[in-house]
């Protein structure tokens, strides 16, 4: 189901619908405790970009920095 979240948040970025981005990306992020670990750094990459779209760079910068968190105890760098 995250999938099909991440994949809305994509859709609405691209056509320039922001707000409806970052409700997609939220629900996608929702269900992280339900996932593949690699797969979160995913999603905190495309929320990042969504708050980069709005202008709230320290916001996207915070959620860069939790996908950082992931790789340094996981090693995983899937995405990043």
């Amino acid at each position: 189901m995250f999938l099909l979240y991440d994949n809305y948040t994509i859709y609405y970025l691209e056509i320039g619908r922001v707000e409806k981005a970052i409700k997609y990306i939220e629900k996608a992020l929702s269900l992280k405790d339900k996932i593949r670990i690699s797969y979160v750094n995913w999603l905190f990459l495309t929320e990042a970009h969504c708050h980069v779209r709005f202008g709230r760079y320290s916001k996207a910068f915070e959620y860069l920095n939790e996908g950082l968190v992931i790789v340094e105890e996981t090693n995983i760098t899937d995405h990043l």
